[in-house]
């Protein structure tokens, strides 16, 4: 491990902050851990390939029930988010698609949650952060609507904003 680390490791002893020593990794090209699969040596951050295949494989038997339960719905949207999280704007595309009935119903899906099911397939090889992609200037934030699915990029502060940063800036 490197000096860094060691220091680390050694104040965590001093506080008693306990470590899995196990579960620690040190010096890996690719990890896998808590669900994200790290590529250190093309630099990417996603959730592992299989899981996002298995997102695809669910949806498409999901789209295939004549009367899928709620539950069905929810766990496929919930696992395509989970996927989404390392590149946020893609939640965007699941958007007034959430079953608004008891997860034990069985009916059939909406219109707009099929669609959604099915952009959410199409964009899961998008699913992946590059870690080494230039910083973009423009503020952004997805899912900035109340009502869902939507994405805004700023150009500059407002006022209120300028006059936070004037007041963190000036130290009061």
């Amino acid at each position: 491990v490197s000096e860094l680390q060691r220091r680390q490791r050694a104040a965590y002893d001093v506080n008693g902050v306990a470590i899995s020593l196990k579960k620690s990794q040190s010096r890996e090209t690719k990890v896998v851990r808590m669900g994200a699969e790290i590529d250190g040596v093309k630099g990417l951050l996603s959730a592992p390939l299989t899981k996002r295949r298995e997102v695809i494989g669910f949806a498409l038997w999901l789209l295939g029930q004549r009367l899928p339960l709620a539950k069905g719905a929810l766990m496929v949207l919930g696992r395509m988010v989970r996927c989404f999280e390392f590149r946020r704007p893609l939640m965007s595309a699941l958007r007034e698609c959430w079953p608004t009935v008891p997860p034990h119903v069985r009916m059939p899906l909406k219109r707009e949650t099929i669609r959604s099911l099915i952009r959410g397939c199409i964009l899961m090889p998008m699913a992946v952060a590059n870690l080494r992609s230039q910083v973009d200037g423009l503020v952004s934030a997805s899912d900035a609507s109340e009502t869902g699915g939507g994405l805004c990029v700023s150009h500059e502060l407002t006022d209120e904003g300028r006059a936070t940063l004037e007041t963190l800036q000036s130290g009061a």
